[in-house]
């Protein structure tokens, strides 16, 4: 149901904003984070990948909100087991815990 409401907020943007605008990156966002609040965790990253992307033309690589995106992704590649590249995403942010084995293995805390 929600992701039924948030796809109705997408396409609201998209026409009222144009898929250029950093509302409809957020739109991305919340409808990636349902996705993986599903277990769907592909299409969480398709998502995830477009609000990235139309963040990085936006608002370039440093501003916070392409933080968050990486770090979005990186919590859905370690949700898949992917260590490697949740690792790879999350250090892209700035702010990679040295103790990310340590959690990975024990199913503790989040990237």
């Amino acid at each position: 149901m929600a992701l039924e409401y948030l796809n109705k907020a997408l396409a609201i943007r998209l026409e009222m904003l144009g898929p250029k605008h950093r509302d409809v990156a957020s739109s991305y966002q919340s409808i990636s984070t349902a996705y993986t609040e599903k277990g769907a965790y592909d299409l969480a990253l398709a998502t995830h990948q477009k609000a990235l992307e139309l963040q990085l033309e936006l608002l370039g690589p440093t501003h916070p909100d392409v933080a968050y995106s990486y770090n979005n992704i990186a919590i859905v590649y370690k949700k898949k087991s992917a260590y490697e590249k949740a690792l790879a995403y999350h250090q892209s942010t700035g702010h990679a815990p040295e103790n990310l084995w340590a959690q990975a293995s024990t199913g503790g805390g989040q990237l």
